[in-house]
C-alpha cells in the first residue's frame, strides 16, 4: 500500500528542497493562459539577488512524487527550524 502525503500549497518566501538536493525559495504563485496554477522559484544559492535565475513550474508537477530509489515528493518543504529557511524569512522582511 503506498503512503498517501497530505498535499502542501507553496507560499511565498517558504524553503522546498528538490528530491535530487537543491535548496529553491518560493517567489510567489502565478496562472499561465489556460488558468493552470504555476509555482514561481529562485534557486537558494543566488537568494534574492537582482539577477537570480527565477524558475517556473506547474503546480502539479511541483507537488507530485518521482519514483527513485523511493517513491518521494519532486519537492518537499524546509523545515522551519532549517538554517536555510530562517535565512529566507529574514531576507522577506526585509
Amino acid at each position: 500500500m503506498t503512503e498517501q502525503r497530505e498535499f502542501r500549497m507553496p507560499a511565498t518566501g517558504e524553503g522546498w528542497r528538490h528530491y535530487k538536493g537543491g535548496l529553491y525559495t518560493v517567489i510567489g504563485m502565478a496562472r499561465d493562459d489556460e488558468g493552470e496554477a504555476i509555482v514561481v522559484y529562485t534557486d537558494y544559492m543566488w537568494g534574492l539577488a537582482q539577477l537570480a535565475p527565477i524558475y517556473t513550474q506547474k503546480l502539479g508537477r511541483f507537488v507530485q512524487e518521482v519514483e527513485n530509489d523511493k517513491p518521494r515528493m519532486r519537492y518537499e518543504r524546509e523545515a522551519a527550524d532549517h538554517p536555510f529557511c530562517q535565512y529566507i524569512s529574514e531576507a522577506v522582511r526585509l
